[in-house]
């Protein structure tokens, strides 16, 4: 394990994902770890790998154990390592991940940074409450274009692919909260993720020698 925190949660307090992120953007494990966007219906690589995967797997840490969610966003594309329509991303000051602990007693949260992982765990004197989801059909299909550049850098006359393209679509999914005396909370929430361009680069066959 690389780095471990402990974190207290009060009765009704909030908790922020923000002020715990242990992100250094110096460090090189940081760096180009997962895709990062820098423009509409395109991904490109830059520093901020791993702060997605802290923000997901925090998300469902509470979604499970059924404490109100106050605020996430997820993704504008969707990324397959992360549940369908059930992840986070993050930003300076939002979008963030908050929730309210809503139990009766002081929540321990304990965070594992590994070199391939990261754990969410989350502590307290449970109250009987039973969380069940179910995520729906993918709704409302768009499709993706296809973005020509010129990449000069390429062997004259060919092409590369650097994008593959994915279908923008909407998935609801739903958590119900059964309670101890039967009593039961459901919540649904929409994510909708835009189309992801096909990206082809391409280099035009030289001129040199051709006649005029």
């Amino acid at each position: 394990v690389l780095r471990q925190r402990v974190v207290h949660v009060e009765p009704d307090q909030v908790a922020l994902v923000h002020p715990e992120v242990p992100v250094d953007v110096d460090a090189p494990a940081s760096r180009d770890v997962g895709p990062w966007q820098r423009a509409a219906q395109r991904f490109e690589e830059d520093f901020g790998g791993g702060v997605s995967q802290w923000a997901t797997t925090t998300f469902n840490a509470a979604f499970f154990a059924g404490v109100p969610i106050e605020e996430f966003k997820a993704h504008s594309f969707y990324i397959s390592r992360y549940p369908l329509g059930r992840e986070a991303t993050l930003s300076y000051p939002h979008p963030d991940v908050v929730f309210v602990n809503d139990y009766a007693s002081t929540m321990l949260i304990k965070t594992s940074v590994g070199k391939d992982r990261v754990t969410i765990s989350l502590y307290g004197t449970l109250d009987g409450r039973k969380v069940e989801t179910e995520t729906g059909p993918k709704a409302d299909p768009k499709a993706p274009e296809t973005e020509c550049r010129r990449d000069p850098n390429l062997k004259a006359g060919t092409e590369r692919t650097i994008q593959k393209p994915d279908w923008g679509y909407a998935v609801r999914f739903t958590r119900t909260i059964t309670r101890a005396d039967g009593s039961t909370d459901d919540k649904s929430w929409t994510t909708t993720y835009s189309p992801k361009n096909q990206v082809i680069t391409y280099n035009p066959p030289s001129t040199a020698g051709a006649p005029p």
